[in-house]
């Protein structure tokens, strides 16, 4: 919320081109989450579930808009491929158990993997310890749903993630 309320460039010491770029970018994407958010429970007619300052803020960003939800502006380049990062952080998981515990196993482990997706093992290791707590519940949950004998797919992931959220869990903290 914090990051999404974000008017301009607000920065703390004198103006600096990167720090207003990054300020912007993270106000982007925090409010296209929130908007998403928005859609997504309003789809699954669960607006009165929501919490309050995420729909008074949408609401906001609706009035200011003319009655309709803004655009997403999110920060240029290519979206993630949220299921090829899935399989690939999975596939890391894979190697570590058939390699065991033991010394430089998990950069062994992301190298071999690597090698099989013809990927540079710097952005295996990136997908590997991404440590977002939306992402942490999304390998958990892909896991579990694998050890039930199925696949998740993205619209299945975002399912679930909704009815969790509804439901007065957290993914995360309040500072998107």
């Amino acid at each position: 919320m914090r990051d999404a309320r974000r008017e301009g460039p607000e920065i703390e010491d004198k103006p600096d081109q990167k720090k207003a770029r990054q300020a912007a970018q993270a106000r982007d994407v925090a409010r296209a989450e929130l908007m998403q958010l928005y859609r997504i429970a309003r789809k699954a007619r669960q607006l009165d579930q929501l919490p309050f300052d995420v729909r008074f803020f949408v609401e906001d960003l609706i009035r200011a808009n003319g009655g309709k939800l803004p655009e997403l502006r999110l920060p240029p380049g290519r979206p993630r491929s949220w299921h090829k990062m899935m399989v690939i952080h999975l596939a890391v998981l894979e190697e570590l158990e058939a390699l065991g515990p033991g010394h430089g196993n998990k950069m062994k482990a992301i190298k071999a993997v690597a090698q099989r997706f013809n990927k540079r093992w710097e952005d295996v290791r990136d997908i590997f310890y991404n440590r977002h707590p939306d992402w942490s519940e999304a390998v958990r949950l892909s896991i579990a749903l694998r050890h039930a004998g199925q696949e998740i797919t993205r619209e299945k992931l975002e399912e679930y993630l909704v009815l969790f959220t509804t439901r007065g869990f957290s993914l995360g903290d309040d500072s998107s």
